[in-house]
């Protein structure tokens, strides 16, 4: 591994950054000992080595600050002890790097932040104050509910997840999924040995990746998880069940936001008689026109949300400070936290479960993190800090000193807040500002989805990128409208009633501590910050979300229960999908096809080849250079084509792939087989038709006249004839009817001149392998039917891998293969 990590040191020179001084050390250090190790590695690196390949076909690195080591797909064994140099051909000419943006295109997209990612935290006070019930309230009740408010933005909101947790991204992607990938990519935390993000043991070696001493509380810690299993399971069902809430969450913010909205008309308009039905009618109407917005994309959205949500911030602090300058000047005394201590002494048992009510005041605040991958960390934090904070402090300080005045209307307190000079306008902007507010967690659904995906959580959906210059701005179909149905059963079934406001907040809470002990994980095993510092940061929001769960899951029977029921039915399916793609990888890993296996179906074929080439479509993400199916068709159909690629579709988080980066091309041992990995940018269109052909021949060429194509000296593939004269046999009529064409002389016909005419000639044929797992009756019945039923019903219901292609259906073969688990 360590020879093999400075070839690919050395190929890639040119796209690292850091200082090169400090590289030169490295590849020093990666190189000590390396050749005396390297046959005895050989063995060991065969088997370990697809852990790393998932990473790097993902897109994912060791650190952020390290450096990027990217290993060639594929088994190690078609590669010979005395040319690791075959590597640097095949290494991937990829880039995956934070996009960087300028003052003014960091200003805009902190603009467009206003109208995604921060309508829900934003429009909180809207119900954050009519939501709290007070026995005889006074003034000190008041300035501590205005202090509990202002600590717990400050703490959560602004310290937490702005200054911290927005740090703690993966490659620009947010969410709790994120924070699970990213702990992976240090460490041997995954439950299954073959999973994706894991790194080897072998590169544990490496100095840079990790100088920990072996008896320290840090490297103890970090045994302890990459050695217990319990952790590691741990870790993965709070990142799938955090995830969970986080879209259950997405399901009810847009209920609630919008039925408070068409509520607030019959509210602030007593002559409007509206009646409960008609709520919720118009709701559903105002919430299927919303999704159906989301097609244009986060962009476009933005643009016709962001002056909503502009003229709200603006506003609202305004008649807050209005409010404070003539009812109680003295009300922003309220943020020395002392007034909580007198709250909750006068109140007791009912203060504390009056913070349920004061929870909603950094409602919202996952869906900031979580919306990361639409724009970038500074625009998040910039419109947080200078235009959202400031103006929701002014908007709460401004009715707890109307409330102090006139404790009466606490019931109605912001419309009763507004002075009626102003009153139709800024109701106009609160109902359109509370339909906004549903946005935050309908965009993160999209890149939560996207992310489980990518890291074999959740089953194919479509994605559609909707900015050419922003990776991060996708869309959905599926989702999108699977949000909507969900969001209508929740109106339509709830009635609006209050079940659905308990509800809103309990997912809050739970995916904030899932959040933290994630983060706190970071910190130690990523970051490598002080014990001291990263136990603090556990201990002290720990506590503080502790706190506020056992208040709030007081309303659990009173509708807490609806989120947890959508996160343990998405937790579910995550789980399921997930389970079925490792067993699906273990098995491949078991069955792995070796040299002798291959050379065996070859052999038992027959004599003859088929003419033209074959596209075997397999994924070399998992490290198995011949996927166990290949040789399952070669045994059953008996026939193997002249020339087999091996093809593998891979999607680059950039905007486009130049041609001449597109692919890499290697050989497996054999002549006649082959591998390549085709790179597509988010723009870029998939298309398999004669250009991309074309290419693939191209490269072919240009490989095999290269000194980096080797092959197995094999006496099965030595040619029976000179290559001018099999040349000249394929290219005068069929070598199928040709007695003196053997199976031996047909695999070397590797001439580029029989490559270009064998393309335009017959044409290329496409297979794609489709796997299907048959549980055994040796393991347990639950696993059975997990595997045989619902992951099984998934598989066969969702969306094709190759549905994105555009492939000629005429030449294309799907192969079915059942791994028995």
């Amino acid at each position: 591994m360590h020879l093999l990590a400075l070839r690919s040191f050395e190929s890639w020179t040119g796209i690292l950054k850091g200082d090169l001084k400090e590289m030169e050390n490295l590849a020093t250090d990666i190189e000590l000992g390396a050749q005396n190790r390297w046959k005895d590695q050989r063995a060991e690196l065969s088997a370990e080595v697809s852990t790393e390949d998932l990473c790097s076909s993902l897109g994912r690195n060791v650190s952020d600050k390290a450096i990027r080591l990217p290993i060639l797909p594929g088994s190690l064994d078609s590669v010979n002890d005395s040319n690791p140099s075959h590597f640097r051909k095949a290494l991937p000419p990829f880039h995956h790097e934070k996009k960087s943006y300028t003052s003014w295109q960091t200003i805009w997209l902190a603009y467009q932040t206003l109208g995604v990612v921060y309508g829900d935290i934003a429009t909180s006070p809207l119900y954050l104050f009519s939501s709290i019930t007070l026995k005889e309230p006074n003034e000190n009740d008041y300035l501590g509910i205005l202090s509990l408010v202002f600590w717990s933005i400050t703490l959560i909101t602004l310290i937490k997840f702005v200054f911290v947790v927005l740090y703690a991204d993966d490659h620009g992607e947010g969410g709790n999924l994120a924070l699970y990938s990213l702990i992976c990519q240090h460490g041997k935390f995954t439950p299954n040995p073959a999973d994706g993000c894991s790194r080897p043991n072998s590169e544990l070696r490496l100095t840079f990746i990790d100088k920990l001493g072996q008896n320290t509380i840090r490297s103890k810690i970090i045994n302890f998880l990459e050695t217990s299993v319990a952790s590691k399971n741990f870790l993965v069902v709070i990142a799938a069940f955090g995830i969970s809430l986080l879209l259950g969450d997405g399901v009810l913010t847009p209920a609630i936001s919008v039925i408070s909205a068409i509520d607030g008309i019959r509210t602030g308009t007593p002559s409007a008689s509206l009646s409960k039905s008609v709520v919720i009618l118009v709701s559903a109407g105002i919430l299927v026109a919303l999704f159906a917005l989301q097609r244009f994309g986060t962009r476009h959205v933005s643009f016709l949300f962001s002056p909503i949500m502009v003229a709200w911030l603006i506003t609202t602090p305004l008649i807050g400070l209005y409010n404070i300058a003539t009812n109680y000047p003295g009300v922003l005394k309220a943020l020395s936290p002392h007034y909580i201590w007198i709250y909750f002494n006068k109140n007791g048992r009912h203060g504390w479960i009056s913070l349920g009510g004061t929870i909603l005041a950094v409602t919202g605040t996952e869906a900031m993190f979580a919306d990361l991958g639409h724009f970038s960390r500074a625009s998040i934090q910039l419109a947080f800090a200078l235009i959202v904070y400031p103006s929701s402090i002014l908007t709460y300080a401004g009715q707890a000193a109307y409330l102090i005045k006139h404790p009466q209307d606490q019931p109605t307190a912001f419309y009763k807040f507004i002075p009626h000079a102003v009153y139709w306008p800024m109701f106009a902007i609160s109902t359109l500002a509370a339909i906004v507010a549903s946005q935050a967690l309908i965009t993160a659904s999209y890149s939560l989805v996207r992310q489980a995906m990518e890291l074999n959580y959740f089953p194919r959906v479509k994605f559609i990128h909707t900015a050419a210059d922003q990776e991060g701005q996708i869309y959905s179909p599926e989702v999108n409208y699977s949000l909507m149905a969900a969001c209508l059963i929740v109106v339509f079934g709830f009635g609006g009633g209050s079940q659905i406001a308990n509800a809103y907040g309990v997912a809050l809470i739970w995916v904030m501590i899932i959040t933290t002990v994630l983060v706190t994980l970071v910190m130690i095993v990523v970051w490598r910050t002080s014990l001291f510092l990263a136990f603090s940061f556990f201990g002290c929001f720990m506590l503080i979300e502790g706190v506020y769960l056992s208040a709030i899951m007081v309303k659990f029977k009173e509708g807490g229960w609806l989120p947890f029921a959508i996160s343990v039915f998405l937790g579910f399916i995550m789980l399921t999908w997930h389970y079925g793609k490792q067993k699906s990888l273990e098995y491949e890993m078991k069955n792995q096809v070796s040299h002798d296996k291959l050379e065996l179906a070859i052999s038992l074929s027959g004599p003859q080849r088929a003419p033209g080439l074959c596209f075997f479509f397999t994924d070399f993400r998992n490290g198995i250079s011949v996927p166990p199916i290949l040789c399952h068709y070669i045994q059953t159909v008996r026939s193997v084509h002249q020339i087999v690629v091996l093809m593998t579709i891979r999607h680059s988080p950039q905007q486009t792939v130049p041609v001449d980066e597109r692919f890499m091309i290697g050989s497996l041992g054999y002549k006649g087989f082959y591998f390549c990995t085709a790179q597509f940018g988010y723009t870029d269109k998939i298309d398999l038709r004669d250009d991309f052909v074309s290419e693939v021949f191209s490269h072919l060429k240009a490989y095999i006249g290269s000194s980096e194509c080797t092959f197995m000296d094999n006496k099965l593939l030595t040619p029976t004839e000179s290559e001018a004269d099999q040349v000249a046999e394929v290219l005068s009529g069929n070598p199928m009817m040709n007695p003196s064409f053997s199976r031996t002389s047909s695999i070397n016909a590797e001439d580029p001149l029989f490559l270009e005419m064998g393309s335009q000639s017959t044409g290329p044929t496409y297979i794609l392998g489709k796997v299907t797992l048959k549980p055994s009756k040796r393991i347990r019945w639950v696993a059975r039917f997990i595997l045989g039923s619902v992951y099984t019903f998934l598989e066969k219901n969702c969306r094709s891998i190759t549905s994105p292609w555009d492939i000629p259906t005429s030449k294309f073969v799907e192969v079915g293969m059942f791994y028995e688990i």
